[in-house]
C-alpha cells in the first residue's frame, strides 16, 4: 500500500475501523549470495532457494533467483526467480522475516523467447545497491543508478520444450552459424531440407549437435528501493561478427512453406515473453476472464486468428490471491511500454469481433497475450521480434514481476502507481451480517462497468461467453468485466486504488451464495466508502460410525440439483456456481436422461476424520447427503434441508461389504502442496485418502521427496493406514516415473530430487535406483500414465501400440515431435528403456487410455463413413470430431468398421507388415502396451493409481491397487513387504469400483487337482490343461456387465453378467459376488489375465471429467497450429465422460515347455486383435462433451 493509502487507511483507524500498522524505515535495496540458510526464506511450501543461489531485498519484498544449475522448481535452468514474498514486519515496524521465515507460494518465472530459455551458466550480483553500473554493447549501453541492486542471469539459448526446436532454431535463427550465411537464407533452407529428409535416426543424431552459438542472452533483475517489484530486462545479443536477422528468412521461403502446408510465415513476429509458474497455491486472476483463464483461453483457441497473430487471451496485467486467504502474498506480471508490444502490433486482428469476441480489454503497448497454461505454466508474450540485430548489438524486452499482499487489489495498486494512473481509493469494512462485526472471512470481487446492456448481445450465452456479467442492481443494469479482488485484513479492513470509472463489487465466502451487485464510482484523487455484507453462513454437520458403532473416517458427498436446460456456459457463470468469481467447480453426474429435467451436481465434498466428525460450509437449499468410503464399504444416502444461516445434521452408519481379506488396498500416485499444481495440505491429503478407505498411500509429489509419516501419527489415522516415501520424477516430455519407497534425506531442499533435463531414461531409472530406503533394500520405479500425450512415455519415445515397435516419424513429427539428447543417443538411436518395475495402466479417469479407443456402434451412420471429397480441416468443423479432433478416415475408400481400433491412418499393407509403420492408434491404450510386453518376455507390474492433486473431482483410491500381503492390518506392512510384493511376488489385482481375483490349478490324471496359484504366480502344465477360478465383487453401487479373459493378449472368454446384480458379500440371494471356473488348454508358454468392465456411473462417490487438465501438449497445439502442424497437437482432444467400473489382474504365467525357463509367446499378430469380438467396450467414445 502507498503512502497516500496509508493515511487513508489511518483515518479509518480514527474512526475506529481497526489498527494502523506502523510503516518501516526505509532501507536501501541490496544484492547478495547466500551462504546459509538463515538467510532464506525458510517458509511457506514453495520455499526452494537455497546455498549459493542469489538474494534480493529492499524494505518491501524479499525474492530469490536460482544459481546456475538445473532448476529446482518445475523448469529447466537456474538463473530464475524461485521464491518472493513481502518482507514482513510487526506492529512496530521491526523486520520479522528472518524470525518468521518469510511465506513464499511462488513456483518460479523464466524469459522465454518462443520456446527457448536461457541455458544459465552464470549469476551474478552488478550491483548490491552501493554503486552504479555501466556496459557498453556495440553502440548500446545499459546503465543502472546507485542505490539500485541488480543481479544478472546469463547463458545460451535453450529448449525449455524440445518439441519445437526445429521451429526454434527458424524463429531464432540457429539454424546455421551466421558466419556461414552466404546468401538470403538458401544455405538454411538446404540445410533443412536436408535434415528433412535423413533416415530418422541420422535426422535426431544431427538435431542432438543443433544448438544457438549465434546468441546469447542476458536477464537483469533489478530492485529499487520502496519498490514491490523486480524490474526484468531480458536480452538477445548477437555475439557474431555479422548481422543477425530474427526470425530466419527460410520463414519467407514457399518451398519451406510447401513443407508445412502451404502456411505463410512471412509476417511472423517471433513472440518473446515469460512463463509463469504460479503454482495452484495461487489463484491466477486477469482482468476480463477473472478467476476462469481456461475457458476464454479454449474460446480463443477455436478463433483461427490469421498469422503474425497467434490465439490466445488479451489482458492488461496478469494476477494472482493466495488459495489460502491466511497466506498474505500474492503475485503480478505487467509489462513496460514497448514500440514492438506483441498484441499491439497484431492489434487489428485481435479486434476483429468475429474472431475475438472479448473486444472489451484495452489495448496499448503494454498489453499482455496468454497463449497457454498448462499444468500450472503460464505463457505469456509481452515483445516480438522481426528484425536485424548488429554486431554485439541487442534487442530487450522488460516486464515487472509485483509481489503483492494475499489478493489482486495489491497487484492493481502497484500497476497503477507503476503506469502513473490517475486513480482514486476505495476504503470499507467486511461485515458478518448488516451491521454486525467486522469479519475476514470472504473476498469482494470488483467489477469495472462497461456502460452496456445485454441487448447488445442476442442472447445471454453470448455476453457470458465473452466473460461479461450483468451487474443488476435495483437501480439499473449494465455489463461489466471482472477487474480486482480484495481480501480484507484480519480486522476486516478494505483498501484499495482503481482507475476512474463506474463498478460494481459482490462478496463471496464459502457456504453463502454469491452476493448481489453493490455499484460504486471512483474518481479521480477522491476517496469512496464502500459497505460489503456477507450473508450468515450454512452449514453441515456429519458423523459417520462403522457397524460396530466406532467412527470411522469417511468422505460425506452433498448432492443438490439444477435444471438440465442450462448450458455449460450458463452452468459455471451463475447458473450453479461462477468460477469466475472463484467458486469451487461444482462436478455433475452429466447424465441426459434424467425424466425430471434435473441434473445433479456435487456442492461440497468433506471428509470426517479420525473421530468420524466433519463440518461442511454450504449453500442453503435441499440436498441428498451421500455417505461413502471407497470400494469395499456401501453407500448410505440421506435427505438433509439446509436453512440460511443455520446447521443442518446428518449422519450414517457404513458397512463393509466386499471382502477383501488378505489384500489391501494401495493408491501410490498422490499429490500435496509439495507439488507445484496441487493445494492440497498435508493434513487434509491423508484424511482424504483414509476417507476413501485407502490403507497404503505413497507420497508421489513433483521432483520433491516428502513424507508424510508424523502427520499421519498426529492425525490418529495410523490404525487405519500405512504411508511410506516416494516421488513423481517429472520432466517436461520425457515421461513421469514414481519411485517407491524412498530414503527421506533431511539435507537437501528438495530431500534428494536430482536434475533430469537432457537426460536418457536408464540414466534417471539409475539416479532414483540409489535413493532407495535402505530398509527395503531397493524400491519400485513405475513408468507413470505412458499414453497421457507428452507426458506419456510412450507417446514421446514413439512405441507403438499397434505392433509394440518404434514408430517411424515423419515431417510433421520432425517439426513438433520430442527430441534431443534424452531421446536419442548420438548415432541417433532411440534410449526407451523399459527399466521400470510396473507400468501404471490405470492413471485416475484418464479411461481412454486403457485399451487402444475402438470405433463405437452407436455413432450416427456418417460418422462410419470417409470425410467428404474436398473437406479441409482448415476450413471445416467435421460434425464427427471429437473437441476438435478428426476421426473418420480421409481415405475415399476406407471406412470406419465398429469395434475395431481408431487409427490415425489407414495401414498401407497388410497387417504385420511394413504397413502398420508410422500407423498408430488415434487414443493409444496402455493395456495394449502391457501385453505386447507381456509377449515379449516383459513382467512389469500393472498398477493403478488415482494422480490426485486435489479431493473433489479426483478422488484418492480412484483407481486403486489391491496388493496381497496375506494380512489385513496397515500397521504391520513395512517398506520391504511393499517391494516384494509388487516386484517379485506381482501379487496385484487393479480396482476402479469392482473387485476381482482368480486362482489357476492344474489337474492331474488321477482326477485330482494342483494346490491354487495366485495372481503373479508361475505355473507349471506340461500338458497344457489349467482351469480358471475368479471372483468378482463390488459394492451395490457398482455395476458390472462382463469378465473377459485373456490369453497371451487374445480375449478367449466373455462372461456377460447382470448390470442390475448386486455383487457385494452380504446381498441376499441371487445376488452375491460372480464366482465361476473355466478350463482352458495352452499349447505353449502362456500368461493369463482377467479384466472385468461395467457400463454405468459411479456417481458421486466417483465423479466423471468434465473438464481435463490442460496438458504440454496443449500448450505446444496453441503455437503450433498456426504454423500448420496442429494435426501432430491437437488441443482438447480428450475424452469426457464418467469412468465406467474397471478391474484388471496381473498375469499368472503358465509353463507347458519343458525348458528351464518361461518361453515368451510373442507379439499377437495385429489381424487377430484388430477385429470386433476383441472389443471390450472400455474408454467408449462420444461425439460431444454433454447430450
Amino acid at each position: 500500500m502507498n503512502r497516500i493509502l496509508v493515511l487513508a487507511f489511518c483515518v479509518l483507524v480514527l474512526l475506529g475501523f481497526g489498527t494502523c500498522q506502523r510503516e518501516p524505515a526505509a532501507m536501501l535495496p541490496r544484492a547478495f549470495r547466500v551462504t546459509d540458510r538463515a538467510q532464506l526464506f525458510g517458509g511457506g511450501p514453495r520455499a526452494l532457494g537455497e546455498v549459493g543461489d542469489f538474494m534480493m531485498e529492499n524494505d518491501r519484498i524479499r525474492v530469490v533467483i536460482q544459481n546456475a544449475g538445473f532448476s529446482r522448481g518445475f523448469g529447466v535452468y537456474g538463473g530464475s526467480i524461485i521464491d518472493a514474498d513481502l518482507r514482513r514486519f510487526d506492529q512496530q515496524g521491526r523486520n520479522e522475516s528472518n524470525r518468521l521465515g518469510g511465506n513464499d507460494i511462488f513456483a518460479e518465472m523464466f524469459p522465454s523467447f518462443f520456446f527457448q530459455a536461457v541455458a544459465c551458466d552464470k549469476v551474478e550480483v552488478l550491483s548490491d545497491g552501493t554503486k552504479p553500473f555501466e556496459e557498453r554493447y556495440g553502440q548500446s549501453r545499459v546503465h543502472y543508478e546507485e542505490g539500485v541492486a541488480v543481479v544478472r542471469a546469463s547463458g545460451g539459448g535453450g529448449e525449455f520444450l524440445t518439441l519445437l526446436k526445429v521451429f526454434d532454431s527458424l524463429f531464432l535463427n540457429y539454424l546455421l552459424p551466421t558466419a556461414s550465411h552466404s546468401d538470403t537464407g538458401n544455405s538454411e533452407l538446404v540445410r533443412l531440407a536436408l535434415l528433412l529428409g535423413l533416415p530418422f535416426t541420422d535426422f535426431a543424431a544431427e538435431l542432438n549437435k543443433l544448438k544457438n552459438d549465434n546468441a546469447r542472452y542476458e536477464v537483469d533483475y533489478v530492485l529499487r528501493p520502496g519498490a514491490r517489484r523486480v524490474e526484468i530486462h531480458s536480452r538477445i545479443i548477437n555475439k557474431t561478427r555479422w548481422p543477425l536477422q530474427i526470425p530466419s528468412s527460410v520463414l519467407a521461403n514457399t518451398t519451406f512453406q510447401q513443407q508445412i502446408g502451404g502456411v505463410d510465415l512471412s509476417t511472423v513476429r517471433v513472440p518473446i515473453g515469460m512463463v509463469m509458474l504460479y503454482g495452484r497455491m495461487n489463484n491466477v486472476f486477469l482482468p476480463g476472464t477473472g478467476f476462469d483463464l481456461r475457458h476464454p483461453l479454449e474460446r480463443s483457441f477455436g478463433r483461427g486468428l490469421p498469422l503474425p497473430a497467434f490465439n490466445g487471451v488479451v489482458t492488461e496485467f496478469i494476477a494472482s490471491a493466495s488459495s489460502r486467504m491466511s497466506d498474505r502474498v500474492s503475485y503480478g506480471l505487467a509489462a513496460a511500454p514497448s514500440e514492438t508490444n506483441f498484441v499491439k502490433q497484431n492489434e487489428s486482428a485481435y479486434r476483429n469481433l468475429g474472431k475475438y469476441t472479448d473486444t472489451f480489454t484495452p489495448i496499448d503497448n503494454t498489453s499482455l497475450l496468454v497463449p497457454f497454461t498448462a499444468i500450472s505454466f503460464i505463457g505469456v508474450f509481452s515483445d516480438s521480434v522481426k528484425t536485424t540485430i548488429a554486431p554485439s548489438g541487442f534487442v530487450e524486452m522488460t516486464q515487472f514481476f509485483i509481489v503483492g499482499g494475499g489478493d489482486v487489489a495489491s497487484i492493481v495498486d502497484d500497476v497503477m502507481t507503476l503506469r502513473g494512473n490517475k486513480t482514486g481509493s476505495y476504503q470499507g469494512i467486511l461485515r458478518a451480517n448488516q451491521g454486525g462485526e467486522s469479519t475476514s472471512s470472504g473476498q469482494v470481487l470488483i467489477y469495472q462497468e462497461l456502460g452496456l446492456t445485454a441487448y447488445a448481445f442476442a442472447k445471454a450465452e453470448d455476453y457470458l461467453d465473452a466473460g461479461l456479467r450483468l451487474c443488476e442492481t435495483a437501480t439499473a443494469k449494465t455489463l461489466c468485466r471482472p477487474y480486482s479482488q480484495d481480501y480484507p485484513d484480519d480486522a476486516g479492513n478494505l483498501v484499495g486504488n482503481l482507475p476512474p470509472g463506474r463498478y460494481a463489487y459482490r462478496v463471496q465466502s464459502a457456504g453463502r451464495p454469491l452476493g448481489p451487485f453493490v455499484r460504486f464510482e471512483i474518481k479521480a484523487g477522491e476517496g469512496t466508502f464502500i459497505d460489503p455484507v456477507l450473508p450468515p453462513p450454512s452449514y453441515l454437520q456429519a458423523m459417520v460410525v462403522d457397524q460396530s458403532g466406532r467412527p470411522l473416517p469417511a468422505k460425506v458427498s452433498v448432492v443438490a440439483q439444477y435444471d438440465r436446460a442450462l448450458s455449460d456456459a450458463q452452468r459455471r457463470s451463475g447458473g450453479v456456481f461462477d468460477v469466475q468469481a472463484g467458486e469451487d467447480y461444482r462436478f455433475t453426474d452429466m447424465l441426459s436422461d434424467k425424466k425430471d429435467g434435473q441434473r445433479a451436481f456435487i456442492e461440497a465434498v468433506a471428509y470426517t476424520d479420525a473421530d468420524g466428525h466433519v463440518t461442511i460450509p454450504v449453500r442453503p437449499g435441499q440436498y441428498t447427503v451421500y455417505f461413502s468410503r471407497g470400494f469395499e464399504y456401501d453407500l448410505v444416502s440421506v435427505p438433509v434441508s439446509v436453512e440460511f444461516g443455520n446447521a443442518a445434521s446428518a449422519s450414517a452408519q457404513l458397512t463393509r461389504v466386499v471382502d477383501t481379506t488378505g489384500w489391501m488396498s494401495m493408491d501410490a500416485h498422490v499429490h500435496s502442496e509439495n507439488s507445484i499444481d496441487s493445494r492440497m495440505g498435508i493434513v487434509p491429503r491423508l484424511t482424504s485418502a483414509a476417507g476413501e478407505g485407502v490403507e497404503v498411500v505413497i507420497s508421489t509429489d513433483h521432483n520433491f521427496i516428502s513424507d508424510w509419516r508424523p502427520q499421519l501419527d498426529l492425525l490418529g489415522l495410523r490404525p487405519w493406514m500405512q504411508s511410506f516415501v516416494g516421488i513423481e520424477f517429472t520432466t517436461l516430455e520425457s515421461g513421469h516415473f514414481n519411485s517407491y519407497p524412498l530414503e527421506y534425506q533431511v539435507g537437501p531442499v528438495t530431500h534428494g530430487a536430482f536434475e533430469w533435463f537432457g537426460r536418457p531414461p536408464a540414466e534417471l531409472f539409475a539416479g532414483l535406483r540409489k535413493l532407495a530406503d535402505p530398509a527395503a533394500g531397493s524400491n519400485i520405479i513405475v513408468c507413470n500414465h505412458p499414453r497421457d500425450s507428452t507426458q506419456g512415455y510412450f507417446n514421446q519415445y514413439g512405441r507403438s501400440s499397434i505392433t509394440g515397435e518404434m514408430v517411424s516419424q515423419g515431417t510433421s513429427k520432425r517439426l513438433a515431435g520430442a527430441n534431443g539428447t534424452a531421446f536419442h543417443d548420438e548415432r541417433g538411436k532411440s534410449l526407451l528403456s523399459y527399466g521400470c518395475d510396473a507400468l501404471e495402466i490405470l492413471n485416475g479417469k484418464l479411461g481412454h487410455q486403457i485399451h487402444s479407443v475402438r470405433v463405437p456402434s452407436d455413432w450416427p451412420a456418417a460418422c462410419y463413413k470417409p470425410l467428404p471429397s474436398g473437406f479441409d480441416p482448415k476450413t471445416q468443423l467435421d460434425p464427427c470430431s471429437l473437441n476438435g479432433k478428426i476421426l473418420r478416415p480421409s481415405s475415399t475408400t476406407e471406412a470406419l468398421i465398429p469395434g475395431t481400433i481408431l487409427l490415425d491412418k489407414t495401414p498401407t499393407a497388410d497387417p504385420g507388415a511394413s504397413g502398420l509403420d508410422n500407423v498408430e492408434a488415434v487414443f493409444p491404450g496402455a493395456v495394449d502396451d502391457w501385453f505386447h510386453l507381456l509377449n515379449q518376455g516383459y513382467r512389469h507390474t500393472a498398477i493403478a493409481a488415482s494422480d490426485t492433486h486435489a479431493d473433489v473431482g479426483e478422488e484418492p483410491g480412484a483407481p486403486r491397487t489391491f496388493l496381497y500381503f496375506g494380512d489385513d492390518d496397515p500397521v504391520r506392512v513395512d517398506s520391504g513387504k511393499l517391494v516384494d510384493a509388487i516386484k517379485n511376488k506381482h501379487a496385484a489385482t487393479l480396482s476402479h469400483g469392482p473387485f476381482l481375483t482368480f486362482t489357476v490349478t492344474v489337474p492331474s490324471a488321477q482326477g485330482t487337482e494342483s494346490a491354487p496359484a495366485q495372481i503373479g504366480s508361475d505355473v507349471q502344465a506340461p500338458d497344457g490343461k489349467v482351469t480358471v477360478k475368479y471372483r468378482l465383487a463390488a459394492p451395490p453401487w457398482v455395476s458390472v456387465s462382463r469378465i473377459h479373459v485373456y490369453v497371451n493378449g487374445r480375449m478367449v472368454q466373455r462372461i456377460l453378467v447382470d448390470p442390475n446384480r448386486n455383487l457385494a458379500d452380504n446381498a441376499a440371494a441371487p445376488g452375491g459376488p460372480v464366482t465361476g471356473q473355466l478350463p482352458l488348454m495352452m499349447t505353449k508358454d502362456s500368461w493369463i489375465v482377467m479384466e472385468a468392465v461395467g457400463d454405468r456411473p459411479m456417481f458421486p462417490v466417483v465423479t466423471g471429467t468434465e473438464e481435463p487438465f490442460l496438458l504440454v501438449s496443449d500448450a505446444v497445439g496453441a503455437l503450433a497450429g498456426p504454423l500448420g502442424i496442429a494435426a501432430t497437437t491437437d488441443i482438447g482432444a480428450v475424452v469426457v465422460g464418467n469412468p465406467q467400473p474397471y478391474a484388471l489382474t496381473n498375469p499368472i504365467w503358465i509353463q507347458v515347455s519343458r525348458s528351464s525357463a518361461w518361453k515368451p509367446p510373442g507379439v499377437v499378430p495385429w489381424k487377430d486383435v484388430n477385429v470386433p469380438a476383441q472389443d471390450p467396450g472400455v474408454g467408449v467414445l462420444r461425439t460431444r462433451n454433454h447430450d
